[in-house]
């Protein structure tokens, strides 16, 4: 094993006054039917509705993710019946079943993962990946309930080689669909979008690497046992962000003794309350957020009105002031082997804790983006989905320090 000093490696944050601060505002619409994706160096990236689908399958080379439109009343339940009892699934006794939702603090984690085994590490909530084929074959059926109160049962039934399979039909069979999702044809975006009455798969979402954050609608659990739809702020993978309430907002600055955090609620919500004396929303001018995006600059981030329902508009005001720059620091330590690699690559890291690992192509192509957490084991990268080549591995850990190294993968 080759053990080598990384130079090049660590985040600096440079204070960058001169540039001011900007105002600016997006719009979820009336009735909060609309998500703005959001870069904080260009502004809105993309402006769509949020109202034409109800699952959304995680088309990341390595996610297995899949949600639910909880923002438009979309529920999910498992069934106690058995893939092979398929034909005669009904929901007799539905509200005793377990009902799942999407996580709000982990992209990875949505209604259908949420009902797994925490002793079983192959098991991911609606199948069980296999080490040996690398397949996850589902194990669970469901039932998804609409607003309108109909259902259709569902069960996915493997994600192999990239691809998604899955059927879902009325309780008495009729109307039966079987679709396929190819994760390839949504390449370098996080997930692609369903809408299961009119059997259609919608490409709707921008980039990944093209936004930081979602301004919308979605569901969070207010208090054990009680979900409810907000309109708030949602981070992308790779994105990280503190909150500082400890001063108004035109008088905090970044502490870079803090450690970002990379729950995409960081923002969330609750920068916001409701006046029931007057009826509108009452900003909190204490709460600020510091936003660091994959390429590791930070933002300061503050709200200054929201419109409600009525209008949907959310106005704010963001300033850049820290910008990544790079020293080197022979502290810093990374090793990966076998180099070149043809089915998993082992990376040892000197620095434990969470981390965000990118993959980029020789001619600079983000081409996988995952949050992932060093232990004292090696950490497995699966890079047989790829084709052969030199790629730039860089690993952005969430204390603020980030490493690269040029890798081959040769299948």
């Amino acid at each position: 094993m080759n053990m080598k000093k990384i130079l090049l490696s660590v985040s600096v944050l440079m204070m960058l006054n001169a540039n001011g601060q900007i105002d600016d505002q997006v719009t979820v619409l009336s009735g909060y039917t609309n998500q703005s994706y959001y870069s904080l160096e260009n502004g809105e990236e993309s402006n769509i509705t949020n109202q034409d689908w109800d699952l959304a399958f995680d088309v990341s080379p390595f996610g297995s993710s899949i949600r639910t439109n909880g923002a438009i009343g979309v529920e999910l339940y498992v069934t106690p019946f058995s893939m092979s009892d398929w034909a005669t699934i009904d929901t007799t006794g539905m509200l005793a079943w377990t009902k799942t939702m999407d996580s709000d603090k982990y992209w990875n984690i949505g209604a259908f993962n949420a009902d797994f085994d925490s002793n079983n590490s192959s098991d991911l909530g609606w199948g069980e990946y296999s080490s040996i084929t690398h397949y996850v074959v589902g194990n669970k059926t469901f039932v998804v309930k609409f607003t309108d109160d109909s259902v259709k049962k569902i069960v996915i039934e493997q994600l192999g080689s990239g691809t998604y399979t899955f059927k879902y039909s009325d309780l008495d069979n009729t109307n039966e669909v079987q679709e396929t999702i190819v994760k390839s044809g949504y390449a370098g975006k996080n997930f692609v979008y369903y809408n299961m009455a009119s059997s259609i798969i919608i490409d709707k979402e921008p980039l990944t690497e093209n936004w930081d954050m979602v301004f919308g609608k979605y569901i969070t659990e207010i208090y054990p046992g009680a979900t409810y739809g907000v309109t708030g702020v949602l981070l992308n993978n790779g994105v990280t962000a503190y909150k500082d309430a400890s001063v108004e907002t035109n008088m905090a600055t970044i502490d870079n003794n803090v450690t970002f955090n990379d729950q995409i609620n960081t923002i969330g919500y609750n920068w916001k309350s409701f006046n029931m004396s007057t009826y509108t929303y009452d900003l909190n001018d204490s709460a600020t957020y510091f936003v660091q995006t994959v390429v590791g600059d930070v933002w300061k981030l503050g709200f200054t009105e929201f419109g409600g329902s009525s209008t949907g508009v959310i106005e704010f005001t963001k300033e850049k002031v820290a910008a990544a720059g790079i020293y080197t620091n022979s502290d810093v330590t990374i090793s990966t082997y076998p180099n070149p690699v043809s089915s998993e690559l082992h990376i040892e890291s000197g620095i434990k804790g969470k981390a965000t690992i990118e993959l980029h192509s020789n001619n600079g192509q983000l081409v996988i983006q995952e949050g992932i957490e060093f232990t004292d084991a090696p950490l497995l990268f699966d890079v047989r989905n790829f084709k052969s080549g030199l790629y730039l591995l860089i690993i952005k850990y969430n204390s603020g320090e980030v490493v690269s190294e040029k890798i081959i993968i040769n299948i």
